[in-house]
């Protein structure tokens, strides 16, 4: 990757062979990662599990109420879809991943009715 111009292009050029994911959801996993370094402390690898539940948070903060909602509309349904993100990311070199890493790291990390619900999200807001 070679800057911001090739990232770009590199994301145009994913979201038009793979309509499944639009190209916001995208974004907000590239975004996710930046915020979950910083809440974890650290610049370097993270992994699946910490990912899905530093999305959840940043979803939270970001969405409120509306998150399920913008994931629906995103195609996103469960965490397993955060997996299959990130590594659509990976195989177009915009991600990396270590030996370790595999999509099943996401799968199942939390349920999104549970995770988003506004008894939950209202708690979170007050922390």
């Amino acid at each position: 990757m070679n800057g911001p111009d090739t990232f770009e292009q590199e994301l145009l050029k994913l979201v038009r062979e793979d309509k499944h994911y639009p190209i916001q959801a995208y974004y907000f996993i590239y975004e996710a990662l930046d915020f979950a370094q910083k809440r974890l402390g650290r610049s370097g690898h993270v992994n699946g599990t910490e990912l899905a539940l530093c999305i959840r948070e940043m979803a939270i903060e970001q969405f409120g109420m509306l998150a399920i909602t913008v994931f629906n509309d995103w195609k996103v349904y469960k965490t397993d879809d955060f997996g299959e993100l990130v590594f659509k990311l990976i195989e177009v070199d915009l991600l990396k991943k270590t030996p370790d890493d595999k999509k099943e790291d996401f799968f199942d990390v939390y349920d999104f009715d549970e995770a988003f619900a506004p008894e939950v999200i209202e708690s979170a807001a007050h922390d």
